[in-house]
């Protein structure tokens, strides 16, 4: 399907406020591509706080700090893109279990990656100036960092189920239950997002709501047929609440990665700039999460003076 047909769409499924986060998402994700990250050796690493290079190992450090943030947001972007062209495809052919897998998808998708966007979104924006100093080397005697930040970056990148002794070496990569990171993001358990995401798994796992939408229940009377999943797809759309959770999750698939790729393309690294997310100086509504954030976590990097031959803090990996 031509994208003018996709965003067409969008419109009618999303409404045009939503619409219009999945227009900026299809734009800036189509600029994510071809980017090459360098990451330096953890022995290359400690050799330069051996060889007392603190202004340069605090470059490195942050410059894979940034690294793994354009990865987070670009990924990010790339896979609400996929999830939610599954979304318009599967209502497109009124295909509900399409439709519903991929909305599933999409809802896990936002929520893994909140934190670790939302973290980069507050340091980021209240660091940049130190932070480009760091990248300038700038600062021989004070290192900074942010493991909190660093933490979470690495776990999106990296999380998954471990076994005991993996769990025990990289902590930081054991995923959680779903459950935890929607409540990371949506911490009412009433909000449409999580009796939208009940539902959905009733379709998908399966449950009974993946029966009804084949068979009519009239008193004693049970009528099988190949195409009320269609019916029930477009009366499940026409639902306040869907509206509401559609320009949720779009929001915040666009707001956090376009906030952080912005503040990376003013950052002294030009070759992560996108030039796309320049058009999009202010999104409506990124505030509400970045309260939300701001009440779990602080935005601040952590500066040490470091003495002369004294170690300072290391990278995780």
């Amino acid at each position: 399907m031509s994208c003018n047909g996709q965003a067409d769409i969008a419109l009618h499924l999303f409404g045009n406020k939503a619409a219009q986060y999945y227009n900026g998402i299809h734009d800036v994700a189509n600029g994510c591509d071809g980017f090459n990250y360098q990451f330096m050796e953890m022995d290359s690493y400690k050799r330069l706080y051996e060889n007392h290079q603190l202004a340069e190992a605090q470059r490195v450090y942050w410059s894979e700090i940034i690294y793994r943030a354009h990865i987070t947001a670009c990924a990010s972007l790339l896979r609400a893109e996929r999830w939610l062209n599954g979304v318009l495809d599967g209502y497109r052919i009124g295909n509900l279990f399409v439709w519903a897998a991929s909305l599933r998808g999409l809802i896990e998708s936002t929520v893994d990656s909140f934190i670790p966007l939302a973290a980069a979104d507050s340091v980021f924006r209240k660091n940049l100036e130190q932070i480009n100093k760091i990248l300038k080397t700038e600062f021989s005697k004070t290192a900074y960092w942010s493991h909190d930040l660093e933490n979470e970056l690495i776990h999106f990148m990296h999380g998954r189920k471990l076994s005991g002794e993996e769990s025990k070496q990289n902590p930081q990569h054991k995923t959680k239950r779903t459950q935890e990171y929607l409540l990371s993001m949506f911490p009412d358990k009433d909000h449409a997002v999580h009796d939208s995401y009940r539902k959905l798994c009733e379709i998908v796992h399966p449950a009974c709501s993946s029966v009804a939408a084949f068979v009519n229940e009239n008193g004693c009377l049970y009528t099988l047929s190949n195409c009320r999943d269609r019916e029930y797809l477009n009366n499940i759309n026409k639902s306040v609440q869907l509206q509401y959770v559609y320009e949720c999750l779009l929001l915040a698939c666009f707001g956090f990665p376009v906030s952080i790729l912005r503040c990376i393309n003013r950052m002294e690294l030009p070759d992560l700039f996108i030039r796309t997310v320049e058009k999009y100086d202010h999104i409506d509504g990124t505030d509400y999460f970045r309260n939300l954030y701001v009440t779990m976590l602080a935005g601040d990097i952590i500066g040490k003076r470091v003495k002369e031959g004294e170690g300072a803090p290391q990278k995780t990996a």
